[in-house]
């Protein structure tokens, strides 16, 4: 079986710049009362409709609106929370059962510079 190439050239591919190990939790967008937010249609701290590609950030460590490279997946910081100082990055999910099974743990967090 032939296996077709892909070439990318050099200026396609972006620069990292590493941030460092960030605590990491889970929170979702259902629209109900619970411990994720308030139940209202949810919008982020830069006022857009969250995806599974939002994190939640601490501004002072990382500025909204950046893209970041965790993983081997590209996010947006677009939130940020009372809970989320230093370190620490929430990612975003659709259902509170889904953010309950990814629990926590250690990442190492990337800033895409373009």
């Amino acid at each position: 079986t032939e296996i077709e190439l892909t070439t990318v050239k050099c200026e396609h591919i972006p620069k990292l710049r590493e941030l460092g190990t960030f605590k990491y939790f889970w929170y979702c967008r259902e629209e109900y009362p619970h411990i994720c937010n308030d139940g209202a249609p949810y919008l982020t701290k830069m006022e857009t409709k969250p995806t599974d590609k939002t994190v939640a950030v601490d501004p002072d460590i990382i500025p909204l609106g950046s893209k970041l490279y965790i993983n081997g997946e590209y996010y947006i910081a677009e939130d940020t929370g009372t809970d989320i100082k230093g370190n620490r990055i929430d990612f975003n999910c659709a259902s509170h059962s889904q953010a309950l099974d990814n629990g926590t743990g250690y990442v190492k967090v990337f800033l895409v510079v373009e």
